[in-house]
């Protein structure tokens, strides 16, 4: 049977959360609204405001719309309605081998 147990709330966010990544160490998590893009602690719940503490962080998972992996699926009149959702694969070199959209 799976336990869980409320750690931390966040409330940093203008709408609902649409979609959360988790650091491979679960040190941290990700997490988008809307255009938005929020980093978070996971020990603490604090929010990240100095987001280039984590730009060496790999990432579990890659559903957030915004992050330099995808970067290239926006083009410069996109304001987000028309990706959904996203995925993609990235190796142990930190290289993107696949990205679904």
């Amino acid at each position: 049977k799976l336990q869980i147990s409320l750690l931390h709330s966040i409330s940093q966010h203008y709408s609902s959360i649409t979609h959360i990544d988790f650091s491979v160490d679960a040190k941290y998590l990700r997490v988008s609204c809307l255009y938005n893009l929020n980093f978070f602690s996971t020990e603490n719940g604090s929010h990240i405001q100095n987001v280039s503490i984590l730009k060496d962080v790999k990432w579990k998972t890659n559903n957030v719309p915004f992050s330099w992996h995808v970067q290239g699926i926006w083009s410069s009149t996109d304001m987000g309605s028309q990706v959904e959702c996203i995925d993609c694969y990235i190796d142990e070199e930190n290289e993107i081998n696949s990205v679904i959209v």
